[in-house]
């Protein structure tokens, strides 16, 4: 029985729920099934519309997490643009939409408001023309300050999913790994790690805070350790080996079933808290050989 183990660390994390909505977007205090699977997607450089892998990956993959840290929820709000068309063809992409190059602006008023219609002369009917209409409006978002999140992979009986070749690619992502969104980028290498054992040997051995030697550093260690209590908010799928007993289950909807329509299917998920003082970095039984961290500093 192995797990792979890696941290997530940000200054600023988004844990997307199942009531996202268009308007308001509420954040959980930790990474969800679909989350942790966009993150080894990612690193392994499979498209969203490559559906036959990322399902591959997604059947042959247990996920847990481990959260730590004050986890503080903000919220902020940001404008965002959409696009109304009429009578022309999809876009093929953002830019695209927002091109007004081949248009021209037509004024329209509509319950007492005027508006611009970008409008060209021939659509996809030619007997009509076709437009598009810009809207802005405001969004309210949750993100999640000061957390740190290790996150534990099991492979599934008779998957022909290999924990060290996603070791590999988490050390040298072919995507870019973020933190929910693109502007949370991580704040610590994964440091990928492959352990004998379970779900509660991994929360043990594979520590929360990695050890740095030079001053800055292990200033910055220390500060981080300060901000951790002896609480373990963990997460798992069903079915993960070596898992203790869980202290609640609850259903939640983000086991992803398509990422090209954005469908999520509903899984049962077990929580549990753990009391235990923060691991030191130092008795971390792992494989020998120079960690991530000491070589990222290095280069």
């Amino acid at each position: 029985m192995k797990t792979l183990c890696f941290r997530a660390y940000g200054a600023l994390a988004a844990c997307g729920t199942q009531e996202a909505g268009t308007v308001n977007r509420p954040t959980a205090r930790h990474f969800g099934r679909g989350a942790i699977l966009g993150m080894i997607d990612a690193a392994l450089g499979i498209g969203r519309d490559d559906e036959e892998d990322r399902r591959r990956i997604a059947a042959g993959l247990l996920t847990a997490v481990a959260a730590e840290g004050p986890r503080r929820v903000r919220n902020e709000f940001r404008t965002v643009q959409t696009v109304e068309a009429s009578n022309l063809p999809p876009f093929a992409s953002r830019g695209d939409a927002f091109d007004t190059h081949a248009f021209e602006p037509v004024m329209k008023e509509e319950n007492g408001k005027r508006h611009v219609r970008w409008t060209a002369k021939e659509g996809v009917n030619p007997k009509k023309p076709g437009w598009k209409r810009f809207h802005t409006m405001v969004t309210y978002r949750e993100h999640v300050e000061d957390g740190i999140w290790r996150i534990f992979l099991a492979v599934r009986p008779d998957s022909e999913v290999d924990l060290d070749t996603i070791a590999k690619a988490l050390r040298r992502p072919a995507f870019e790994l973020y933190l929910g969104r693109r502007d949370m980028p991580l704040g610590l290498p994964p440091d990928p790690k492959v352990i004998d054992g379970g779900l509660l040997e991994a929360v043990d051995v594979y520590p929360t805070v990695p050890d740095f030697d030079s001053g800055v550093l292990k200033g910055f260690s220390r500060s981080l350790r300060r901000r951790l209590s002896g609480d373990v908010d963990l997460a798992w799928d069903q079915g993960f080996p070596g898992a203790p007993e869980a202290e609640e289950t609850r259903l939640v909807q983000d086991d992803p079933t398509s990422r090209v329509y954005w469908r999520f299917g509903i899984r049962p998920e077990m929580r549990a808290t753990i009391s235990r003082p923060a691991p030191a970095a130092k008795s971390a039984k792992v494989a020998s050989g120079p960690s991530i961290i000491d070589q990222f500093w290095k280069d």
